[in-house]
């Protein structure tokens, strides 16, 4: 068993799914919006706007969460054997990583 209380991993597990949910529902938006051929109408500059804003909050929430989780829970990567939390951490700052290319794109394609 780990020494992590249960209500600080809970928290972050109930907000990993909403984030989930928001990229998800972006990924959505995007294929909507920017490959068809609603691309150069007025209602895509409304779907790319709505787009970054989801990722943009999603982005915010899972590096704040994640930053949260890992300062509450003592978690120290240089010390210690390799365990889920520490895990968990990267995957989640590289799920930001990808949801930050993500919004530069979606930035991107308003000039282009």
């Amino acid at each position: 068993m780990s020494n992590y209380p249960t209500s600080n991993i809970s928290n972050y597990v109930k907000s990993s799914k909403s984030i989930s949910l928001f990229v998800i529902l972006s990924i959505f938006f995007i294929f909507i919006f920017m490959f068809s051929p609603l691309n150069n109408t007025t209602v895509a500059f409304i779907g790319k706007l709505s787009i970054l804003i989801l990722l943009g909050y999603a982005f915010y929430q899972n590096c704040f969460i994640t930053f949260r989780f890992s300062k509450d829970s003592n978690i120290v990567f240089t010390q210690g054997s390799w365990n889920n939390q520490k895990t968990n951490i990267v995957c989640s700052y590289v799920l930001s990583l990808f949801i930050l290319l993500l919004l530069f794109r979606v930035v991107k394609s308003f000039f282009y």
